[in-house]
């Protein structure tokens, strides 16, 4: 063994040490002995240890030495020795606690001087590459690690990702099997790219340590990398998980007793998250793809699948963590456009399944994803604010004749309703077509013929939703739209006149049970034809007339939110066009 002389020593700004070249020739060595010595079987496992204690022994040699001299002023001597490099291929696995932490405690020092000073990765890109690529490839079988180490990893993962951002070059090493670098391909990295396998399996099979964040950092970077945006896109791992827990989680939801599992919702909404951000942060190639593949492989299958509870929650799900995603647009956009969504939309309508849930849910994508009104309302033609001068002043003032007669005793509801929209919505209206001939728009008309009808629930909903489309939409610019408000209009005055009589009559038992005979009016079919309804179902339903009170009540906000949008919408444009 050879000594040390301890009793020479540099001040700090020297930047050459005489003990380093010989420890670093010493650990290199060393780390030789211990790779090729620990998998001869036919060796004592005293001789692997004692190689392992030299190793020790030198390694804390060199932390001693650091503590004399400049550790920056020693990297370049480091790095161009290859100590890096050969300390980047002790295996992990195979270490002591102790050599791990003396690896460890090296590698911070290299990976915070990048992070410091970028400049020092433009100095040398091919080595600190190599030592960085050898030294992940250590971490990739994550079910060897021990807990510590796995701890660690999750650091250095996203240390890792700072220095790929600003060198993304970096990509090109790792993953070019042309490169003239054999010393890294040989680790067979070419058919491997360790930061995404670490991530990967964290996120298989550690889901205490949350990686989609870093995932999502790494996705980004195919913006910058064409080698890495490439290597994404002829490896089929990231599609494939995906799918796999996509499918998972509705194989358990079919299976599970409940309508729709909380375990298994909050599963979902946390895969369709993450799948979604990846989406957005990846190249418009790999969104493409990872859009056609969720399509091809998981979506199509349920929109497609025989209607039952569990298939209509399941989508439920899916567009509602998307409403809550304002960043969510690529991928929406796709399902939105998708032929096999609208016949999802129609065989839903034509059951009338869960039609409330269903407002509520396309509702709140409207308020977070405006454009989803022309996917679903406007269609081809879109946004046409010159066709609104069609809408009359004298289409305005019988909206408005309707809303005063129907208010005759709450005009203040209309001024307080003026003044909340002037200072809250006025700023965010807009002059999307209304397209009756939709599959959704005209679903929406349907919903008033039996509007005094319908569950008070589903009319708050319907308001709700309504006073959106107002608010977006040019309504009266639609034909159909106009005769279902007349329609709406004539039958609240009639059954008004019910309501009253029943009032009146309340404690005779003989009217009261002659009113309570009173069936719910149908339209006419001259109306039905009108609006393309030929397949409505007349009900033979007597009125419950508690119900209908709370309906006629939720009419007058329903007219005056029709008012006042396009009233201020007509006289916005007016002023513009003067």
């Amino acid at each position: 063994m050879h000594s040390i002389n301890r009793s020479f020593r540099f001040s700090p700004e020297q930047t050459t040490a005489p003990n380093i070249d010989f420890l670093v020739q010493r650990v290199k060595k060393l780390i030789v002995e211990f790779e090729d010595k620990k998998c001869d079987s036919s060796l004592p496992l005293v001789v692997v240890d004692k190689i392992s204690d030299d190793l020790l022994k030198e390694l804390e040699r060199m932390h001693q030495e650091f503590t004399c001299y400049n550790y920056e002023s020693l990297l370049p001597q480091l790095i161009e020795t290859n100590f890096y490099s050969s300390l980047a291929r002790l295996q992990v696995s195979e270490m002591n606690n102790q050599l791990f932490n003396h690896q460890t405690v090296l590698f911070k020092k290299l990976i915070s001087s990048i992070l410091t000073d970028n400049s020092r990765f433009s100095q040398y890109p091919n080595k600190i590459s190599e030592i960085l690529g050898v030294y992940l490839l250590n971490f990739v079988n994550h079910n060897n690690l021990l807990e510590y180490q796995i701890i660690y990893l999750n650091r250095l993962v996203l240390n890792i990702l700072k220095i790929c951002s600003k060198n993304p070059s970096i990509f090109h090493y790792w993953l070019d099997i042309n490169s003239s670098n054999s010393n890294f391909t040989s680790y067979s990295t070419s058919k491997q790219l360790p930061l995404f396998s670490i991530i990967y399996n964290f996120l298989k099979y550690d889901k205490e340590y949350d990686q989609s964040g870093n995932l999502i950092k790494l996705m980004k970077l195919t913006h910058e990398s064409p080698i890495l945006n490439s290597w994404f896109y002829n490896h089929e791992t990231l599609q494939e998980f995906f799918e796999g827990q996509f499918i998972s989680l509705y194989n358990k939801a079919l299976q599970s007793p409940q309508r729709c599992d909380p375990q298994i919702k909050d599963s979902l909404t946390g895969y369709l998250d993450m799948f979604n951000k990846i989406i957005e942060a990846s190249s418009s190639q790999l969104s493409n793809l990872y859009i056609q593949c969720f399509e091809e492989n998981f979506l199509n299958s349920i929109l497609d699948g025989i209607l039952n509870s569990t298939l209509v929650s399941f989508m439920f799900i899916v567009l509602t963590t998307f409403s809550n995603n304002k960043s969510c647009s690529i991928l929406l956009d796709r399902i939105l456009s998708s032929k096999n969504f609208t016949r999802f939309l129609e065989r839903i309508i034509e059951i009338e399944y869960e039609v409330t849930t269903l407002l509520a849910i396309l509702h709140e994508l409207f308020l977070s994803h405006e454009f989803t009104i022309l996917k679903t309302i406007s269609g081809d033609q879109g946004f046409q604010a010159h066709n609104y001068p069609n809408v009359s002043h004298d289409s305005i003032r019988n909206i408005e004749m309707k809303t005063i007669a129907v208010l005759q005793d709450s005009i203040n509801d209309i001024d307080m309703a003026m003044v909340n929209f002037v200072n809250y919505n006025m700023h965010s209206s807009s002059l999307y077509w209304f397209n009756s001939n939709m599959v959704f728009p005209k679903f929406y008309l349907s919903l008033f013929l039996d509007y005094f009808r319908n569950y008070p629930k589903l009319n708050v909903v319907l308001n709700e939703f309504s006073s959106t489309i107002f608010l977006k939409v040019n309504v009266l610019g639609n034909q159909k739209f106009k005769t279902i408000v007349d329609y709406l209009y004539v039958s609240y005055t009639k059954y008004l006149e019910l309501v009253k009589q029943h009032e009146k009559y309340k404690y005779d038992t003989f009217e009261i049970n002659k009113l309570r005979l009173n069936k719910y009016f149908t339209p006419r079919v001259n109306l039905l034809n009108q609006l393309e309804f030929e397949n409505y179902q007349a009900s033979e339903e007597l009125i419950d007339f508690v119900n209908l009170q709370e309906n006629l009540q939720l009419f007058k906000k329903f007219l005056i939110d029709l008012y006042i949008n396009t009233k201020f919408k007509y006289i916005e444009y007016d002023h513009a066009m003067s």
